[in-house]
């Protein structure tokens, strides 16, 4: 971590900030303001050469801060003030063009902001003079409150002061979080740290990140990890799959079925209940449907009405349901989807599928009712109404269904809005049985000529485990630059085979583990003449001499992961399910290899492939 003399400007990297007394920095990025790593060090090295002629001069020296941007030059000032030496502003304080560093920041993020003194946030669009409580306030309208990165840096802190344009004292996060509670939902208790984040459900977490907004796609995920405690691979160019990945961390290691409720769900106070549902003529659903007929969100935007949604103990989930079974809850990555055993409400439609003609009860999309272990606050039970994808009724479902009387896409459903206000009680018995189904884990990919891609990244997913203490990252896509190659991203990822069953994983193979960080150990990018091109030599010399003799006897079978745009040069364009024959994976990084189908070869990111 560095830290910045909030006297000189120079930067200080300390390793254990827990022993460092130091106010940290939020605020809302401007791209054409903002000063970076480099820029500082620049600074400094220009104070440092002045020095000399100075002194000859008799004149005192001069700090870098005189040259940076008002910014930091005003959070210095307004630190060293009230007694702070050092102070962490994100903007010049990561070495960005380290993959390493980059990704330790971001992973650590939450942990510096928790750990520090003093919090100031900076409203660069708030007057002092501004009256902070009325309800068209500039307070309540600051950008600040609307920025994905800024809502760990409001609920981490143990000391928030909110500050004008002019650095001007605002108030607290206690003083001001009646104001605050109203403007994000995030609840007094919690920003005063007097409960703690893993007591609210986890819809509810994402509800507040559902408004906020972020430069990056990728960072809708990113910003979140310090809100569930967890860590994934960071990898720029992704897209949606990081929130995708974030979900799955999540459900691997917080016990909360709350997590698919999102979407539009109907409940009895919004005036259309699904009144008659038994009877119901279901309708074509429509392309823009598609993300929504998955277990897993887009995004957090799709948790906007999901606030109130909160999680049922095993035991009073199952007294409701008076299910047979009782067995806790276990979710298997597929490459059909997330598998996994919810009761399922049986009903007339559902008797006849045992007893009546399969072809004829399939003729028309019949849909299941499964319950999950949430509830609403004021409704009761959250279920899911799952659509059958094929005809032969084999457990796969898609989420969701049009209506005829509905206007909208329906996720779901209170049971109460289902069977409550039912007035054909005996179209549902109230009896329920566990079911195995599998629900899409996200939209599927259409390849290049139109068709849709059957491979699922969720099955791909659950073959490898994550390092969540630290994890590398990889740029990929339009954006991607050489300078944030990963110099060892393998050196953060555990290698190791795991279960599919998400939340119990395999102890790591150490040997193979060993073998990762020699690689990344004899990695040119590691010593002191390392280049912008992190990739090992021998994978530089492969993108213009071939495959070394000898390598092709060591190959395996492998699949890519995600898919890969590969522009640069000597990098092998991957599909999600791809596969691939891995020639030299003895990099951390980098591997080389073939494409089984057009035998073309090239390099690819280890992390993207299993």
């Amino acid at each position: 971590m560095w830290l910045l003399d909030t006297d000189t400007g120079v930067l200080h990297y300390v390793s254990d900030p827990l022993r460092e007394r130091y106010a940290i920095l939020s605020h809302v990025w401007d791209p054409e303001k903002e000063q970076s790593f480099q820029d500082i060090q620049r600074l400094c090295e220009l104070a440092r050469r002045s020095e000399i002629t100075r002194r000859l001069l008799g004149r005192p020296p001069r700090s870098a801060l005189s040259k940076a941007s008002d910014k930091i030059r005003d959070c210095c000032a307004f630190a060293r003030k009230r007694g702070y030496k050092r102070v962490w502003i994100d903007t010049c304080c990561i070495d960005k063009t380290s993959s390493s560093e980059l990704s330790e920041a971001i992973n650590s993020m939450y942990k510096w902001y928790q750990q520090a003194a003093v919090c100031y946030a900076f409203l660069y669009d708030v007057d002092e003079k501004d009256d902070h409580r009325a309800w068209s306030s500039c307070f309540r309208r600051s950008k600040w409150f609307r920025r994905g990165w800024t809502l760990q840096e409001l609920i981490a802190p143990r000391k928030l002061v909110f500050l004008s344009k002019h650095w001007r004292p605002l108030g607290t996060k206690s003083s001001l979080a009646d104001v605050v509670e109203e403007i994000t939902g995030i609840e007094r208790d919690v920003l005063e740290l007097r409960i703690p984040l893993d007591s609210v459900s986890v819809a509810r977490r994402m509800s507040w990140g559902s408004r906020r907004t972020t430069t990056r796609v990728e960072d809708e995920a990113y910003s979140l990890m310090g809100i569930f405690d967890v860590n994934i691979p960071v990898i720029y160019g992704e897209g949606r799959n990081a929130f995708y990945r974030l979900q799955e961390e999540i459900l691997r290691r917080i016990p909360d079925q709350s997590i698919f409720a999102w979407g539009s769900i109907a409940y009895t106070r919004s005036g259309l209940p699904l009144r008659p549902f038994a009877n119901a003529e279901i309708m074509q659903t429509k392309p823009e449907d598609a993300p929504f007929e998955c277990i897993f969100a887009s995004s957090p935007a799709a948790f906007e009405h999901s606030a109130n949604i909160v999680p049922v103990a095993l035991d009073e989930f199952y007294r409701r349901v008076q299910t047979e079974e009782q067995p806790i809850p276990e979710y298997l990555l597929t490459s059909y989807g997330i598998r996994g055993r919810f009761p399922r409400l049986l009903g007339e439609q559902t008797d006849q599928r045992s007893t009546g003609n399969r072809e004829h009860e399939r003729s028309e999309p019949n849909i299941d009712i499964v319950v999950l272990a949430c509830e609403d606050t004021s409704e009761g039970l959250i279920a899911l109404l799952l659509r059958a994808s094929d005809c032969q009724n084999r457990g796969n479902y898609h989420v969701g269904a049009r209506f005829r009387y509905r206007t909208d896409f329906a996720r779901g459903a209170t049971l109460q809005s289902l069977v409550g206000v039912s007035r054909a009680p005996n179209r549902f018995k109230g009896h329920f049985q566990l079911t195995s189904v599998y629900i899409p884990y996200r939209p599927q990919e259409k390849s290049s000529s139109g068709e849709t891609n059957t491979y699922d990244t969720s099955e791909i997913d659950s073959i490898y485990d994550v390092n969540p203490v630290s994890s590398g990252v990889i740029i990929v896509g339009d954006d991607a630059d050489s300078t944030h190659r990963p110099s060892s991203l393998l050196e953060h990822i555990n290698a190791a085979t795991r279960s599919t069953v998400l939340g119990s994983a395999s102890p790591p193979d150490a040997e193979k583990e060993a073998g990762f960080a020699a690689a990344a150990h004899d990695s040119p990018s590691n010593g002191p003449d390392a280049s912008n091109d992190s990739r090992p030599e021998t994978l530089c010399d492969m993108l213009h001499g071939g495959m070394p003799v000898g390598l092709e006897e060591q190959s395996r079978p492998a699949y890519a992961r995600y898919s890969f745009d590969g522009h640069g040069e000597g990098e092998l364009p991957l599909k999600t399910g791809q596969e691939l024959e891995i020639l030299d994976d003895r990099d951390a990084a980098w591997w080389y290899a073939r494409d089984v189908r057009s035998g073309q070869e090239g390099v690819v990111p280890a992390a993207l492939v299993y």
